[in-house]
């Protein structure tokens, strides 16, 4: 009898913290704001936003569902933010072409009247379908790309969430 109390309330404390513990992951994959004193963007909900990362991107966040079949492993999106110094978007153009392959649905606009650039590069890595969406944008000598990689297979599902973080992209 001494020991049921006890065991109660050891049972009640681990309720306590396991529902603590899903509610705060569930949390971690809801829509958010990222804003800091670089550049803003919405990430999507279904998205982990990967804090002090050593990757070396300014913004890293990833989807929680997997690929399916050959890309069982894999992520079905990942969102990217690489700061460029000293370089242009020609040069990122060219780099992004030469790594993945030819850049289709090209197009330049202005972003709060900075030089910017989107488009989409569908492309197969170990016979894994992709589709790289990507903008572009450059200030002065700094370039800000922002890269979102998504399993081809997925890319419908994911591509209005995408849209609205490509969207929501703003450098200050």
């Amino acid at each position: 009898m001494e020991l049921l109390i006890p065991g109660l309330i050891l049972v009640a404390l681990m309720v306590w913290a396991s529902t603590k513990i899903k509610r705060d992951a569930a949390a971690a994959f809801a829509a958010e704001r990222i804003d800091n004193e670089r550049f803003s963007i919405d990430k999507p909900e279904g998205f982990l936003h990967v804090i002090n990362d050593d990757s070396g991107f300014a913004f890293r966040a990833y989807s929680k569902e997997y690929g399916n079949g050959d890309a069982k492993g894999i992520r079905q999106a990942e969102i990217e933010i690489e700061i460029f110094e000293d370089s242009t978007i020609e040069e990122r153009k060219e780099t992004l072409a030469n790594e993945i392959g030819a850049i289709d649905n090209e197009y330049v606009f202005i972003d709060a009247g900075r030089r910017a650039f989107r488009g989409l590069i569908p492309y197969k890595r170990n016979e894994i379908g992709f589709c790289q969406h990507f903008k572009i944008v450059q200030e002065n000598s700094r370039v800000f790309e922002l890269r979102a990689i998504v399993l081809a297979e997925h890319f419908e599902s994911l591509e209005d969430d995408l849209e609205k973080a490509m969207k929501s992209f703003h450098i200050k």
